[in-house]
């Protein structure tokens, strides 16, 4: 065969056309010549450019995984973990255990299945019975991507108001037009995660595999599922050292979601603020409980009889039993009032504020945006155990109608997490 035909198969590896590459080589090419132009190897190419079914064909036909690239003289299986190309490192690692002159039929014809995983899927919007579990396409990390293997989500309040279009009027327009008219465009919901960090795409720098990761997705959704990939520059970062992957997941939506209404009312301009904070016993409003004594405010909670406890626990003295006494009758006065549920009105505690006081809700026309230094902060607080993680029921990923069951009741106090996965090891 001549060196132009060799160039010609070299070019079929790089664009993963198995047709051609297996016509040459079965005109007798020669699979392990190194051409002085590219100083590589076929095989060597094929995990260069994340092509695994390449990798496994090759291998098949008598390319060699012990030859050294001309250019670099690593070993592919060197420079498969130096890209951390995982599904190179498995293929190799068979092969070279398995002592095989060729890697098995089943393995080829395995790798030409792409991989799935199982999710939640939104089906249409209503209640938590559209939630179904099934298999769909495992996601593969792109060039500044990471894909992390989540081992716990949450179901918040955000998820339920997507999943049952829970809104009034022009917002649930806005909404359908946004999201989807008759269901979710992106039907795997879940804003949340913290996993393990499987595979990395070739340009990404910040993170590594294995490392334990945090973060959120916002209107990408994605995280009711066993892998989610999302860009290594977005909302994500090791998580706290003093969590479990429950506790860290907790802290993310309520975290993110306090800090961004606290930060608007200017809590850390404010000198000893005093703040009313109305639903003080969910996910946003312990959040914002922790928040706002973190920023030296003067807590009053509202709540039920059955959050007392949990206040007390929260360090809150100042508290106000809605089913025992009407919040609004009170005669303090507030530089903030945050309803953390969205309850409520500034019409119905307008009153309640002091001179220049601001009032905020989660119910309004105000979006919740999130940051990476909003989530740099929840990590160090914390790190500092300045906001601790508050966990009401956990549920598995196959229970999730369940788990949205109960926290359309409305009465879950803190957080309801969504076990993904007990195994916390990489599928190398």
């Amino acid at each position: 065969m001549s060196h132009g035909d060799w160039k010609d198969m070299f070019l079929g590896v790089q664009n993963n056309d198995l047709e051609l590459v297996q016509f040459y080589i079965k005109m007798g090419i020669d699979i392990n010549y190194q051409h002085p132009e590219f100083m590589t190897s076929p095989l060597i190419e094929s995990i260069s450019c994340r092509h695994p079914q390449m990798t496994a064909m090759l291998l098949q036909n008598g390319a060699s995984p012990t030859i050294h690239e001309a250019g670099s003289n690593k070993s592919p299986l060197k420079i498969a973990r130096e890209l951390k190309n995982i599904e190179a490192i498995k293929i190799l690692n068979q092969y070279l255990e398995s002592g095989q002159q060729n890697i098995s039929d089943s393995t080829v014809a395995s790798l030409s299945r792409k991989p799935t995983m199982k999710a939640a899927i939104c089906t249409k919007y209503g209640g938590p019975e559209v939630l179904k579990i099934q298999e769909i396409a495992k996601p593969f990390p792109e060039n500044n991507e990471i894909l992390i293997k989540i081992i716990a989500t949450a179901v918040n309040s955000g998820d339920v108001r997507v999943r049952g279009l829970a809104v009034e009027g022009l917002m649930k327009i806005i909404m359908r037009l946004v999201l989807g008219i008759s269901k979710p465009r992106k039907p795997v919901l879940g804003t949340v995660y913290a996993g393990i960090v499987e595979s990395v795409g070739p340009s990404v720098s910040k993170f590594e595999v294995g490392d334990k990761v945090f973060g959120m997705t916002g209107f990408n959704f994605g995280t009711y599922a066993e892998y989610v990939a999302v860009n290594e520059k977005s909302n994500a970062a090791t998580m706290p050292g003093n969590t479990t992957f429950e506790e860290a997941v907790s802290l993310i939506f309520g975290g993110q979601t306090a800090i961004y209404f606290l930060e608007k009312a200017k809590i850390r301009e404010k000198l000893n603020p005093t703040i009313l904070i109305i639903g003080a016993t969910g996910s946003v409003g312990t959040a914002a409980v922790q928040l706002a004594k973190f920023f030296g405010a003067e807590v009053t909670a509202v709540c039920s009889s059955a959050g007392l406890m949990l206040m007390k626990t929260l360090g809150v003295t100042n508290i106000i039993l809605y089913d025992k006494d009407d919040f609004t009758q009170t005669t303090k006065k507030f530089d903030i009032i945050f309803d953390a549920v969205g309850k409520t009105t500034k019409s119905q505690c307008e009153k309640l504020l002091a001179k220049d006081g601001i009032y905020k809700t989660v119910g309004g026309l105000e979006y919740a945006s999130e940051s990476q230094q909003q989530l740099e902060l929840i990590k160090e607080l914390s790190e500092k155990g300045e906001y601790k993680a508050v966990i009401d029921k956990t549920f598995s990923l196959d229970n999730v109608v369940e788990a949205h069951q109960y926290v359309d009741t409305g009465r879950k106090k803190g957080n309801v997490i969504l076990k993904i996965s007990d195994d916390t090891s990489l599928n190398y």
